[in-house]
């Protein structure tokens, strides 16, 4: 075990008797709950202030610094600030676990495949560079408005197999996901019957606890010739040991595994490619296959390293976010779901952060070019208008309508968007704001949508 694996490990086993503690307390309704030896507050003041053990950051120990001063004067403190003070415990204990896992994930994904790189290509360069990307290859990747490596980057999975879920054999139920690892016990390879392009392959498999039918299906010219049948009984030989990847169904023959994910495990290794893993599935057509398209991905996904920042390091660590290049390589290859979860909620941050500066940068040059007439503050239609209502506006509605007064009487045009519940009075801060607008000119009108 690595140092930083070790500290993980650690800072774990700190986190959790922390967050029962805290889970207590809280059902306990804040009365500083007494253990087996100590008071709830007293543990926190100590766990929180002896830290020495643990490789946090400066930041981390700064906060969980100040809480243990709290915890100290926890006694003094009502149950409104008690609540609030286990509250951003809590948050920042879950904070930092999250951050471990994000770095435990991001280790495996440079351990696999970052270790690669050719110096010759960078995050801009063309995909026909891409060694053993050829003519007929690159067209097929146009197609798909793939271009350079940048393109093939951002090309993301339509969705995932979750492939960790491995049990055995006698435990597999109809219509789920499962992986198995099981040895061949009889291969056999068939031209179907009803289309001449198609080859069917069936596998019969078995564990120490049953055994299962693998069927496979094969489209193409190239796989009905004898050198393809010879070639997979070559592979598929009696005792090799497989790992079984797809969906169970519910067959004529029984349980089958139909069309699965098959990778021969080697010398007893259980490390394979994506059994056990989370596979990304990608939309290509006919034309490309899925794995072929992984086996590019895994080339150049490396250079995601180099995609532009748009967040500083306090930003990331403020907001919670991963960077943009361990979202992306994270979002082609998730080693778990939380960091699948992770990389989705960094892109889509960048997608509706990027579209606001847009309308920002948009209404700045509107206001540049374009003036509204300023109107003056006459107050009669608005004045009788709300005497007609037998009750007062409210707070929010008279602060609201006052900001909108203000937006009227200056130079630029208005850009307001009103939220509220159903009921909560819109349409009257509507048709005051109408009423506001007709004193300079009568000719107005309000939508209301039906």
């Amino acid at each position: 075990m690595t140092f930083s694996e070790n500290n993980n490990k650690l800072i774990k086993d700190w986190i959790r008797p922390l967050q029962k503690s805290l889970t207590i307390e809280t059902e306990n309704n804040f009365i500083n709950t007494l253990g087996k030896q100590k008071f709830f507050n007293d543990y926190l003041h100590e766990s929180l202030k002896k830290l020495d053990n643990l490789n946090l950051s400066d930041e981390y120990l700064r906060i969980f610094y100040e809480f243990s001063k709290k915890y100290n004067e926890y006694n003094k403190l009502d149950e409104n600030q008690r609540k609030r003070l286990i509250i951003d415990t809590r948050k920042n204990l879950y904070k930092l676990g999250k951050t471990l896992e994000i770095d435990s994930s991001n280790n495996i994904i440079n351990n696999v495949f970052l270790n690669k790189a050719d110096s010759s290509l960078s995050f801009d360069s063309d995909i026909s560079l891409i060694k053993n990307v050829g003519k007929v290859y690159k067209n097929k990747l146009n197609e798909l408005g793939v271009f350079h490596i940048k393109d093939l980057i951002n090309y993301f999975p339509r969705t995932y197999l979750d492939y960790t879920n491995r049990v055995k054999i006698i435990n597999l139920k109809p219509d789920n996901l499962y992986t198995c690892i099981a040895n061949v016990k009889r291969f056999y390879i068939h031209k179907s019957k009803k289309n001449s392009n198609l080859s069917i392959m069936n596998i019969v498999v078995s564990d120490e606890t049953s055994s299962i039918k693998v069927t496979k299906f094969f489209l193409g010219r190239r796989f009905r010739s004898y050198s393809f049948f010879t070639s997979q009984k070559s592979l598929y030989i009696p005792g090799t040991k497989l790992a079984i990847s797809g969906k169970v169904k519910l067959t004529e023959y029984g349980k089958t595994f139909v069309d699965p994910q098959i990778e021969i495990l080697k010398d007893n290794n259980d490390n394979f490619n994506f059994s056990g893993k989370i596979l990304p599935l990608y939309s290509l057509g006919e034309a490309l296959s899925n794995m072929s398209f992984i086996k590019l991905m895994k080339k150049v996904l490396i250079y995601a390293k180099q995609y532009p920042e748009i967040l500083n390091k306090k930003q990331l660590d403020s907001l919670s976010l991963l960077s943009k290049g361990e979202s992306l390589i994270n979002i082609h290859f998730p080693p778990t779901q939380q960091a699948l979860i992770e990389s989705k909620k960094r892109l889509v941050f960048d997608e509706l952060f990027l579209l606001q500066i847009k309308f920002l940068l948009r209404k700045r040059k509107t206001n540049k070019n374009v003036t509204s007439q300023q109107l003056p503050q006459k107050k009669s239609l608005l004045k009788e208008f709300l005497n007609t209502f037998p009750f007062e506006l409210t707070k929010s509605q008279e602060n609201v309508l006052n900001e909108i007064k203000k937006d009227l009487s200056n130079p630029v045009p208005m850009s307001r968007l009103l939220q509220g519940d159903v009921g909560s009075g819109k349409t009257i801060i509507a048709i005051a704001s109408l009423l506001l607008v007709i004193e300079k000119k009568p000719a107005r009108c309000i939508y209301g949508p039906n």
